[in-house]
C-alpha cells in the first residue's frame, strides 16, 4: 500500500474520531468505564467457592432432634420397667407437695396426702304419698309427663306401699330400681284401706287391683253370704292368685 495512501487514510479516522457528538462521546467514555471495571474485579475478587445448600443444614438439625427424642422415649421406657409400672400411669403434671419439685408419675409419692373426696350436697328423698308434681319435676329423669302419672295413679290405689309399684306405670319402667330408690320413699301410715265389706262397686272397680269380675264375685258373696272375714277367706272366695294377693293385702280391711 502506498505511503499516500496510509497517510491519508489516518488523516480521514482523526478527523471523523475528533467530530463525534457530545452523546457520542459518553457512550464511548460509558462502555470503556464498564470495560475497565470487569476487568478490574475480576482480578481483584476471585471467585468464591458454592456454599453448601442450606437444606442439608435443616436436615442435619432434624435428624438431630429425632434421635434426642429417641433417647428420651427409651430412657422412659427403662424406667417404667424398673418399677413396674404401665405406661398408662406416666403423669408428667405430677409435682411433690411439700418441695414443688417435679415427679414423673414413676413413683408413687407418699408426701402427697389426697383428701377424700365428699359429696357437695346431700340427697333428700321425697316421700311418694305426700309429694306434689312440683316435688317429683325436681328428680331427675322425672318430668310433668311422669310427675301427673305417678299422682294419678297414687289416687287410684290409695296411696303406694311400695316403691316397685311405680314399674306398673307405662312411662316409668324404663327408669332403673336404683335410680328410684335414690331419690323416693314411702311412708306405709299413708295408705288409704278399702272397707272390703261395706265398700261399693263403682268405688272398687276404680282400683287399679280390682276388675270387673273380681268386684261382682266380692259383692255377691256379702249379698249371699255375708261378710268376708279375713285374707285367707277372701282368697278361698275370689280364688286370686297369690302375686295377687300380695299387692292387695295391704289395702284390704275386714
Amino acid at each position: 500500500m502506498p505511503r499516500s495512501f496510509k497517510s491519508s487514510l489516518y488523516q480521514l479516522i482523526m478527523r471523523s474520531f475528533f467530530r463525534f457528538s457530545r452523546g457520542e462521546w459518553s457512550a464511548a467514555l460509558l462502555i470503556s468505564i464498564i470495560l475497565l471495571s470487569s476487568i478490574i474485579l475480576k482480578q481483584v475478587y476471585p471467585k468464591q467457592q458454592v456454599s453448601e445448600p442450606l437444606s442439608v443444614h435443616y436436615q442435619l438439625e432434624i435428624k438431630q432432634f429425632v434421635e434426642q427424642q429417641q433417647q428420651l422415649t427409651d430412657s422412659i421406657q427403662q424406667r417404667y420397667a424398673l418399677h413396674k409400672r404401665s405406661p398408662n400411669d406416666y403423669d408428667p403434671a405430677k409435682f411433690s407437695g411439700n418441695s414443688g419439685s417435679f415427679n414423673s408419675g414413676l413413683i408413687p409419692d407418699d408426701s402427697v396426702k389426697r383428701k377424700p373426696k365428699t359429696p357437695g350436697y346431700a340427697i333428700v328423698k321425697i316421700d311418694l304419698n305426700r309429694c306434689d308434681t312440683s316435688d317429683i319435676t325436681r328428680i331427675p329423669l322425672f318430668g310433668a309427663k311422669r310427675a301427673e302419672k305417678i299422682v294419678e295413679y297414687r289416687e287410684r290405689l290409695g296411696g303406694f306401699h311400695s316403691l316397685a309399684q311405680l314399674h306398673e306405670i307405662y312411662v316409668i319402667q324404663n327408669i332403673t330400681p336404683e335410680h328410684i330408690e335414690k331419690y323416693f320413699s314411702v311412708n306405709h301410715n299413708d295408705i288409704q284401706k278399702i272397707a272390703i265389706n261395706t265398700v261399693e262397686y263403682a268405688d272398687l272397680v276404680k282400683h287399679p287391683y280390682f276388675d270387673s269380675y273380681l268386684a261382682k264375685t266380692i259383692l255377691q258373696h256379702r249379698r249371699n253370704h255375708g261378710n268376708i272375714t279375713d285374707l285367707k277367706h277372701f282368697q278361698e272366695i275370689t280364688h286370686a292368685y297369690q302375686e295377687l294377693m300380695e299387692k292387695l293385702e295391704p289395702y284390704l280391711a275386714f
